[in-house]
């Protein structure tokens, strides 16, 4: 079967995976289909199967004065697709609901296409290690940490960031709602310390690059030019790692200044033979 979308094939080639390694508990079921329009200024998203007939049932809501829609198709007393246009935050809730092919009693559909409460949304709701981004399986702990270490805002500079949402584009709502409930008085998750030790505030990324940028070739160096604290007590664990930086990122240049002053030690005896041999062609004895 092909969807001709990013988040089956991915599911597809996972069970192919355990196949090729001879497991075949694993069996593909299908997948929920969801996308999101990729136009700017025209928010639309659609999940699962949106054609009606006679054994489905459907609820819509129409805003002509803020121009929205919203239709959910139910089936058999759970919802089995929906289409969200002009405003598609309902689309973590639709998703985590056909996902979890959740039982919906009469009474409760139409509360499907109520406002999101963000402290029982799905993107609070959701632990740390599940994937918001599937397509390039980025959890919401990753997004979380990265929005607060880079002071990321906004949908594109998490994707520029961490690459969620830059496959197929249906996670985009969910980025979006994690970042809304990251700004709310309803965040209390706790941000994982990406410090590289309690020595220095910064990051192994941020070591890694200044060691880079001002080419410095030791540890006392490094400590001295990043301001590292507690100097007397930094263990032999930090200077192996510290090292092992530096050698790793300059590794070209180690060795290009290697193999000069090789191959200038071996020009030399070579140079003096031709000069010999100048000397004995061209001048007189």
């Amino acid at each position: 079967m092909v969807y001709g979308l990013v988040k089956p094939l991915y599911q597809q080639g996972e069970v192919l995976a355990h196949y090729l390694g001879n497991n075949d508990s694993k069996r593909y079921q299908g997948s929920i289909l969801s996308t999101q329009l990729k136009i700017s200024g025209v928010d639309l998203f659609s999940v699962g199967d949106v054609t009606t007939s006679t054994s489905t049932q459907s609820i819509a809501s129409y805003d002509e004065i803020n121009h929205t829609y919203k239709k959910i198709i139910f089936k058999e007393d759970k919802a089995i697709g929906a289409i969200l246009y002009g405003d598609t935050t309902l689309a973590p809730r639709m998703l985590d609901v056909m996902k979890k092919n959740k039982f919906i009693r009469d009474r409760d559909k139409s509360k499907l296409l109520d406002s999101i409460d963000i402290s029982t949304s799905y993107a609070a709701t959701v632990s740390r290690n599940e994937n918001i981004c599937t397509c390039n399986q980025v959890s919401k702990g990753t997004i979380i940490d990265e929005a607060v270490l880079n002071e990321l805002e906004t949908v594109d500079e998490v994707k520029a960031c961490t690459k969620a949402s830059s496959s197929c584009g249906g996670c985009k709502p969910v980025v979006q709602e994690l970042l809304t409930y990251m700004k709310s008085d309803a965040f209390d998750e706790t941000v994982k310390n990406n410090q590289f030790c309690s020595c220095t505030d910064l990051t192994e990324e941020d070591i890694i690059y200044e060691i880079q940028s001002n080419q410095l070739q030791t540890v006392e160096m490094v400590m001295n030019k990043l301001n590292w604290r507690q100097r007397e007590v930094v263990t032999s664990v930090i200077r192996r790692f510290v090292t092992i930086y530096k050698c790793l990122i300059q590794p070209v240049q180690t060795l290009i200044k290697r193999r000069f002053t090789l191959m200038r030690k071996q020009m030399q005896p070579l140079q003096r033979t031709a000069l010999i041999q100048l000397r004995h062609n061209y001048m007189p004895a």
